[in-house]
């Protein structure tokens, strides 16, 4: 197993723990974030200044909707640039099609379907229990809340947020840094 950290300690953080667990690939070596959270069961390792002290190859993008998604990107860009590397990361109850496409950075959490001939680009958030139709592009940076439904041939555009129980209807495109709120 190769090890990796979180950036970041919110509700997203506490989320990714099960998902890379499940993935049975990494190993959690803690979490970097500005503050200590006594609420996530990790080690906390210190803030982003830190990260040099530790030979760290990998890590995942804990920060949800916490943050802008243009702000989450320079946060991305920041560890990428000292060769820090942002695996995808697929729970293991997903059905994801062997014709799709899933990115570097991709978090495809639990129950999600990505069906057949889907790009997701990445750093893009695939939240639990939702559906990728046929022939989707979800694109960078984009954060699709639990529940959602984006049907065929839809588009989405990066650093866009899809809130959850959304469901976006055949052949829809959606302009980049958008912002659908959820559904009640």
């Amino acid at each position: 197993m190769k090890n990796i950290v979180i950036i970041g300690s919110g509700g997203h953080a506490n989320s990714l723990i099960d998902l890379i667990d499940s993935s049975k690939k990494f190993k959690i070596v803690g979490y970097f974030d500005k503050l200590k959270n006594s609420k996530l069961r990790l080690k906390y390792l210190g803030d982003d200044s830190e990260i040099k002290k530790y030979n760290i190859k990998f890590a995942a993008m804990g920060i949800g909707l916490g943050l802008l998604p243009k702000k989450k990107m320079q946060i991305i860009k920041k560890y990428m640039d000292i060769g820090i590397n942002f695996p995808k990361l697929i729970h293991k109850s997903s059905y994801v099609s062997k014709t799709s496409i899933i990115d570097d950075g991709a978090q495809i959490f639990a129950g999600t379907v990505i069906n057949s001939n889907t790009e997701i680009k990445p750093h893009t958030v695939i939240n639990t229990g939702s559906i990728i139709e046929h022939d989707c592009h979800i694109g960078e940076n984009s954060f699709i809340c639990p529940g959602s439904i984006i049907l065929g041939t839809s588009k989405i555009g990066k650093n866009t947020i899809i809130g959850s129980k959304n469901i976006i209807l055949p052949n829809t495109s959606i302009k980049d840094n958008s912002f659908i709120k959820a559904k009640i």
